[in-house]
């Protein structure tokens, strides 16, 4: 670690507080890894939200994001590794962005929750994401990850949080999830024991520069807590989760009862 850099510095302190632990070794070398991705244009890093992500306040939270942290290490072995492995250049435009999965996120959540436009179907065909989700008990696929390192953003994952929310606009609010985006009015209950392979910290970017049309991955960070659209309230932990989820109820949005109702369970 560069002891000249005081953001890293900090950062580390910081994680050092929320495992009450000294960092060395392998833990810190998975955290040198991921943690500039927490860090925004101006300074600014986001670390103390890996307490709302891992749900830190609780034992199994803490050993979650310790696991998490040692398995990036272990895949990519250490921070001078994975930049020789994965260089980030500007022209030709290659980024590289590390992935943190969520090693033992089921012993921190039961579930998790994934909301959609009632009007979405699959891509590529007539038939409503609703229809889909009641036939196969299932979300659409979403590829997983081929590497343990982001080189563009992928077109298509699925974002889920960890807690419901009265109404599609209060959704709307909590997720910064713009009204042209989706209508929240469908939503999705998601057994964390049957993603706990494909869950892993959100992230955000950007599919391309907008003076380089090139660039795969523009303006990537981490985003464990939504903060990215400031006219909405945000501040709602979320993650993103892989392959086809399980989906245990479906929920649908009622404007004349004014009230979420299930219209499917497996």
């Amino acid at each position: 670690m560069r002891r000249d850099d005081p953001i890293t510095n900090e950062q580390v302190q910081i994680l050092s507080e929320i495992l009450n632990e000294e960092i060395t070794g392998q833990l810190l070398e998975g955290f040198l890894i991921m943690c500039s991705r927490l860090v925004d244009n101006f300074g600014h890093h986001r670390t103390n939200e890996l307490r709302n992500i891992f749900q830190t306040h609780k034992k199994e939270g803490v050993a979650c994001l310790k696991r998490s942290l040692l398995e990036l290490s272990n895949v990519l072995k250490s921070y001078k590794d994975f930049t020789a492995l994965y260089p980030v250049s500007i022209n030709p435009p290659n980024p590289a962005f590390p992935m943190l999965k969520m090693i033992g996120i089921e012993n921190i959540v039961d579930h998790v929750y994934r909301v959609l436009d009632s009007n979405s179907r699959i891509r590529g065909t007539d038939e409503l994401v609703s229809e889909y989700i009641m036939r196969t008990g299932q979300l659409p696929f979403a590829p997983p990850p081929s590497a343990p390192v982001l080189r563009e953003k992928p077109k298509f994952v699925h974002w889920c949080s960890y807690l419901t929310f009265a109404t599609p606009s209060e959704t709307q609010d909590a997720l910064q999830i713009l009204p042209e985006w989706s209508n929240c009015r469908l939503r999705a209950t998601l057994p964390v024991a049957t993603i706990r392979e494909h869950a892993y910290m959100a992230y955000n970017g950007d599919h391309h520069d907008p003076k380089n049309k090139v660039f795969g991955f523009y303006g990537y960070f981490f985003e464990p807590l939504t903060q990215d659209h400031p006219p909405l309230l945000g501040g709602c932990v979320q993650i993103k989760v892989f392959g086809s989820p399980n989906v245990t109820v479906l929920e649908k949005w009622c404007e004349e009862k004014n009230r979420w109702y299930t219209v499917w369970c497996q």
